[in-house]
């Protein structure tokens, strides 16, 4: 499938770890594009920072999916804390 790409977004997110940064890129990936001949998303994990990688069509979705992305993103930080604070 092609995607035409009019606009392209990287968002670095870094973790205390490789691992935090692991755990959200394979949570994040179970949530894939409604649309993907609208917007591609691919999450890369560089050492410690997990990286969302946004390719869309047009500017509302763009947004779109990046809002979704930190909603989604909190979640799975405020999850990742609260495993820390039980195992302490």
């Amino acid at each position: 499938m092609f995607l035409r790409v009019f606009n392209h977004l990287v968002v670095s997110v870094p973790f205390e770890s490789n691992k935090d940064s692991t755990i959200a890129r394979t949570t994040l990936i179970q949530d894939p594009s409604l649309k993907p001949d609208e917007i591609s998303i691919e999450y890369t994990v560089e050492n410690n920072v997990l990286k969302a990688h946004f390719k869309s069509k047009t500017d509302r979705m763009l947004r779109l999916y990046v809002n979704n992305f930190f909603e989604s993103l909190k979640t799975v930080v405020e999850t990742l804390e609260q495993f820390k604070y039980w195992k302490e």
